[in-house]
């Protein structure tokens, strides 16, 4: 007969340190789920009512305003070229027509000075 003299010493269950371990993870994992969810509802929820609120507003009758042919004197070497340009604005706004013809020397001021620094060469491109 055998005897072993080494004596089986039993599987000790795992220490408190391991254990507050595994709790701090699925404390953490609940709080980034918690997160997620919260991030989802706030950020992909709320798009949908208001997406629905922006489509019947592009939807709306556009109305087209002119704005008088504009000549500009345009940088050349020889000084001999110049554009004339006629522009529609397309506006959704009715309002926008009012602020529009109030502002309209301010507006063909600006369009004007952009204009009147560009080369011939910058326009005749695709770009341009």
């Amino acid at each position: 007969m055998a005897t072993t003299t080494a004596s089986a010493s039993p599987e000790r269950p795992p220490t408190g340190k391991f254990k507050r371990i595994v709790l701090f993870a699925l404390i953490g994992l609940v709080i980034a789920a918690a997160g997620g969810a919260a991030a989802w509802y706030f950020l992909l929820r709320h798009e949908g009512p208001a997406a629905a609120h922006a489509a019947p507003q592009s939807l709306a009758t556009p109305v087209f305003f002119p704005l008088e042919s504009m000549t500009v004197n345009l940088q050349s070497d020889d000084g001999l070229h110049y554009l004339r340009i006629g522009l529609t604005l397309k506006l959704t706004d009715p309002t926008a027509q009012d602020y529009l013809t109030q502002h309209m020397p301010e507006i063909r001021s600006r369009i004007l000075l952009a204009l009147s620094n560009k080369h011939p060469e910058d326009l005749a491109t695709l770009e341009g």
